[in-house]
């Protein structure tokens, strides 16, 4: 099914979006993704319930487990605890009334280990990509239903969080089946768990990220925030039309976009500087000090060379690093953009490298991804985003 996104109906949605942060933060206009109430009312605990989650999970010892029956099943139990997801899953009813009962609703030993094998598969099974954990997540299902466990969305869309929150998000049906009503889809989402009616939210979020691009780049958690804030608000009822003074809105939207820019500009000058220094202080750690004196800030010399500072390695050959900047910590990290002149500059430099600086407002630490255009393969993911388009010269 086709899922389309009404521009009107987001327009009007996201109006009353910005003004609700505006007053939630005492009058901070909504920026970036980074505004501070949306941050600490809606994304943060989210990142927390995804980094305790998968900790409790202990995929990684899951292997080992095979023959220990009930030690996935416990893990499957902490990691949907009050305690690690938070409100991500309803807790009002019990061990057997919420939407995972399923792990409590099995106790002989045959039992136990069938459902748990059930889990591995989802888990374990395949990639997280969509056309894998599709036929994954209607398996699990399926499972559920005929050995009358209960099947209900949020413990599903839970654990499709838990696989991978870069790509999925938990779910309460009525919100989001009201949210896609409003913006145009006819999409059921309430009753009968399926993967294509997941996807038709996943879809939807895929359409939000794109008008929302003017923010930064939603991660999945982000925008999963976001449909539920504006879920809200649409439960709430919205005006037909917001009423704006239009050229009001024309310069408050110019001083939001210059205002971006400049953080953009601070962000990566701070980044450059912190490699700058790190790589000096590694230098004279290494007692290579008549290297230290050739550490160069090349972006501050030139800045269309295709890196920003110039270093050496430990055994003296050359480093041009291409330095990429966020506020983010490497966990929630969603990856950064390549220019076409860096891009060509890693194809054909033997000593071109990324250094990835996160959390650079708070706890500024690194990582040498290497050159990740020539080697990044299983690692990192490269894909055209842009085209330039210039005058065809081309004498006719």
């Amino acid at each position: 099914m086709l899922t389309i996104l009404d521009k009107k109906a987001f327009a009007n949605a996201h109006g009353a979006f910005l003004a609700f942060m505006a007053q939630r933060s005492g009058g901070i206009p909504f920026t970036s993704f980074d505004h501070p109430f949306f941050v600490d009312d809606e994304i943060s605990y989210k990142q927390d319930a995804a980094r305790d989650g998968r900790h409790a999970l202990q995929i990684d010892s899951w292997e080992s487990w095979r023959n220990k029956t009930g030690k996935i099943l416990a893990a499957l139990k902490a990691a949907c605890s009050p305690q690690v997801s938070r409100n991500l899953m309803e807790h009002r009813y019990g061990a057997e009334g919420n939407s995972y009962s399923p792990l409590y609703r099995v106790s002989t030993r045959t039992e136990i280990a069938d459902l748990e094998f059930e889990f591995d598969h989802f888990f374990r099974g395949g990639s997280p990509e969509r056309n894998e954990l599709g036929p994954r997540f209607d398996r699990l299902a399926t499972y559920l239903r005929e050995h009358g466990l209960g099947c209900k969305w949020p413990f599903l869309a839970y654990l499709a969080f838990l696989l991978d929150s870069r790509k999925y998000f938990p779910i309460l049906p009525g919100r989001f089946e009201e949210l896609l009503r409003f913006y145009g889809s006819d999409a059921r989402i309430s009753g009968r768990v399926e993967w294509d009616r997941y996807l038709a939210i996943l879809d939807m979020a895929d359409l939000l990220k794109q008008e929302l691009s003017q923010y930064g780049t939603p991660t999945a958690i982000v925008v999963q925030s976001y449909m539920w804030v504006v879920g809200s608000l649409v439960k709430q009822g919205l005006p037909d039309r917001l009423q704006m003074d239009y050229e009001h809105c024309r310069q408050d939207e110019l001083a939001t976009r210059q205002k971006r820019a400049a953080e953009r500009e601070r962000i990566g000058l701070l980044g450059e500087w912190h490699v700058y220094d790190a790589e000096r202080q590694k230098l004279g750690a290494a007692q290579l000090d008549h290297l230290v004196a050739k550490v160069l800030h090349i972006s501050q010399i030139d800045d269309s060379l295709g890196f920003d500072v110039l270093s050496f390695d430990e055994s003296g050959a050359e480093l041009h690093i291409e330095v990429k900047t966020t506020q983010r910590d490497s966990i929630t990290d969603f990856g950064f953009w390549l220019s076409a002149n860096e891009h060509a500059k890693a194809l054909e430099d033997p000593y071109w490298c990324i250094y990835r600086v996160w959390a650079i407002d708070t706890a500024p630490h690194h990582e040498n991804l290497g050159n990740v255009v020539m080697h990044g393969e299983g690692r990192w993911r490269i894909k055209a985003a842009s085209w330039f388009v210039g005058p065809d010269s081309t004498d006719v």
